[in-house]
């Protein structure tokens, strides 16, 4: 994080950045396999690696956890031959899983989601998750009714950032949480849909990467909410508050529009519509 007079995430640029660059290394690399072998796929490789070992250096594991989702599409869309890569990124999950171990904090955690927490837990590491399963208890099948959340004052903590969806559920209910789950699904299997159809290969690997960082890193950001995965810092795109992962979730949605209406399909549709 870098702070000052502005605060901004440099990680959620590597996202995008992960997404747009990648496919296009990865297409490379594809093109010179016959001639050079797995040779040819160690510059993606080397790169890719160097932003993974980047944000595990902030001791952002969640945020690690995301870009590897992103680089494991972009590798198996990409022609990465498949051997390879699942042992490449067997050996990831293994650093990833060393860490989290050598953590005793991220440790607790993992621990206070897959089991009872004592009476001091509840009061710190199981704090937040208690607090959330509250807040989604208290919404019911309707919510409480919009701005009527008791727990966003200051008893859910980042309540407006990592577990807003913790309010949307207090405050919509069941309806309003599966409206927003619903729309992530929807939006990434639009995104997939077009992939599927397009003729331009590079196009059609950055929308799977797009939809992969979207929707993966939204349904982990639910799943944290209601406990089915331990407290981690993953905002949630579109909705939760931070500038840099707005703008570059908003970035990310105008670069697949943008390849979209280079499809011939969707921009005959779009010209007809406009005329």
């Amino acid at each position: 994080e870098i702070s000052g007079k502005f605060t901004m995430q440099p990680a959620e640029f590597m996202k995008l950045m992960l997404c747009i660059w990648l496919p296009r290394a990865m297409q490379q690399a594809s093109q010179r396999f016959k001639r050079d072998g797995m040779v040819a796929y160690v510059w993606p490789a080397f790169f890719f690696g160097v932003c993974l070992l980047t944000v595990l250096g902030g001791k952002d594991v969640g945020t690690a956890m995301i870009l590897v989702i992103i680089g494991a599409a972009a590798f198996l869309v990409g022609g990465f031959p498949l051997r390879w890569l699942l042992g490449i990124f067997g050996v990831l999950a293994l650093s990833i899983g060393v860490i989290v171990v050598s953590s005793p904090n991220r440790m607790n955690r993992i621990l206070a989601a897959y089991q009872s927490c004592t009476n001091e837990q509840a009061q710190e590491v199981c704090y937040q998750a208690i607090r959330a399963k509250y807040a989604m208890a208290s919404g019911g099948f309707f919510g409480v009714g919009i701005g009527n959340s008791k727990e966003k004052w200051n008893y859910l903590p980042e309540a407006h950032n990592d577990f807003i969806f913790a309010i949307i559920g207090e405050e919509t209910g069941f309806l309003g949480a599966a409206l927003v789950i619903l729309l992530f699904v929807v939006l990434g299997w639009c995104l997939i849909c077009v992939a599927m159809r397009t003729r331009d290969r590079y196009a059609a690997v950055v929308m799977v990467c797009i939809a992969t960082w979207i929707v993966g890193q939204g349904l982990v950001n639910i799943m944290v909410v209601v406990g089915l995965l331990p407290v981690m810092g993953v905002p949630l795109p579109f909705v939760s508050a931070g500038g840099s992962s707005l703008i570059m979730c908003l970035m990310a949605a105008g670069v697949a529009i943008s390849m979209m209406r280079s499809q011939d399909q969707i921009r005959d549709y779009a010209t007809a519509l406009s005329s």
